[in-house]
């Protein structure tokens, strides 16, 4: 197979080029709070060349396109029934159970977990399905989150509970979360999370319901929103029209710690340094380790960690890569967009389209640069990365699978054979 490697030395047939260094401050119109997909960075370095080979195109009825991939089967929604493909396109089989929008789908102990909305669309549901049938064997109404052999449904969607912990083999209720305004649960430290109506966020031992530590919180007139928390802080997410608040509690104290004006209220894993979010919607680039803000990105509509340098989204929908640590701009994408943010090895899968719309050309974004994979006759849309699978919605109502493959990856096997897993 042919490939085009883009040097950044040498004139560049895929129109990216150097550009001028960043401009400086500006203000973000809105803020996207949201977990983002983090693509590991790594240091450049020699590595065997990738390669996207198609693996099989079928038909996609509903034209809903993939939400999930497990245990070497590709899932898709259709009429509300979950179908699963193995990856020479053949179906296995059809849920009887139907959903709403599907979210996504993983294997856990002996269940297959989807998550999705009901058919009314009304409510959260997390159903388990056996692996080899699809056949349903249980549900709970709300987001599902594993902690070993243990599952916490939580709902923040007003209903509040009470939320049942479960294990996952047998069904057990092993102790039920008391009715809370929002929650989350903390599976590495094996902690549950509740704000209660009262405003009192409690901290529970997740694997007991042992009642641990409790402090009083006050909105300052703000509607709660979620919780998150890193190793050190838990911090209760409140807006109310452009206004937007954290309260941070110390987890080691649990105590309220208070936020200088400057200090940001949210924070993104963006590699070597921080994506932070502050009260006036601003997104800066910080120090990990002692907090200093490095740069300002322009008017981002978000910011990606790749083994080059961190991949900016302008809200015009250009694209440039930046130095992690001074905001100087490394290459410009023009006309790339991202295709998927889950790729191996640090890189990034870029796409973009050509001017008549008939056409999607991928490339792999590395430390080096970009990297030409494949041009298609197709116009690609609504695609996703699924460890090594690429999927992606064709004209037609058509689903395309392709296989990122490079030397070493999941046992050496080459594309179009099976995976293993």
């Amino acid at each position: 197979m042919t490939e085009i490697v883009i040097d950044l030395s040498e004139p560049d047939p895929l129109e990216c080029e150097p550009a001028p260094r960043a401009s400086r401050r500006q203000k973000l119109a809105a803020l996207m709070i949201a977990v983002l997909t983090v693509l590991t960075a790594t240091a450049a370095q020699a590595r065997p060349q990738p390669e996207l080979v198609h693996l099989v195109t079928f038909d996609d009825p509903g034209g809903q396109g993939v939400f999930g991939a497990a245990d070497g089967l590709i899932f898709r929604l259709e009429r509300g029934q979950v179908v699963a493909h193995a990856l020479d396109g053949s179906i296995r089989w059809r849920s009887e159970t139907r959903f709403g929008n599907g979210f996504g789908i993983e294997r856990q102990h002996a269940w297959l977990i989807v998550a999705a909305m009901e058919v009314s669309q009304t409510q959260a549901v997390s159903v388990a399905l056996d692996p080899a049938t699809g056949q349903e064997k249980w549900r709970e109404l709300g987001n599902a989150t594993i902690a070993g052999d243990l599952m916490v449904v939580l709902s923040n969607d007003g209903r509040g509970g009470p939320s049942p912990v479960r294990r996952i083999t047998t069904q057990e209720t092993v102790w039920t979360i008391p009715p809370y305004a929002i929650a989350a649960a903390d599976p590495e430290a094996g902690k549950v999370f509740t704000l209660s109506a009262d405003q009192v966020l409690t901290e529970w031992e997740l694997a007991t319901g042992a009642k641990l530590r409790s402090i009083a919180v006050a909105s300052r007139g703000l509607k709660w929103r979620f919780i998150g928390w890193d190793p050190d802080t838990i911090r209760l997410y409140a807006d109310g029209g452009d206004l937007a608040e954290a309260t941070v509690i110390d987890r080691k104290a649990f105590l309220e710690k208070p936020l200088g004006p400057d200090e940001p209220f949210a924070t993104n894993d963006c590699g070597p340094v921080l994506c932070a979010f502050g009260r006036d919607f601003e997104m800066s680039i910080v120090d990990r380790e002692t907090g200093e803000k490095l740069w300002t990105p322009p008017n981002t509509g978000g910011a990606f960690p790749t083994a080059m340098g961190l991949l900016i989204h302008h809200e015009n929908g250009e694209n440039w890569i930046a130095d992690f640590r001074t905001g100087a701009r490394l290459l410009e994408l023009r006309g790339w967009q991202i295709a998927a943010l889950a790729a191996p090895q640090g890189v990034a899968l870029l796409e973009r389209k050509s001017t008549d719309l008939r056409q999607t050309e991928f490339a792999l974004l590395d430390a080096k640069g970009l990297k030409h994979l494949q041009t298609i006759p197709f116009r690609a849309t609504g695609c996703r990365m699924f460890d090594d699978l690429l999927t992606c919605q064709l004209p037609e109502q058509k689903i395309g699978i392709w296989r990122l493959w490079w030397e070493g990856a999941r046992g050496d096997h080459r594309p179009g054979q099976p995976s293993g897993g």
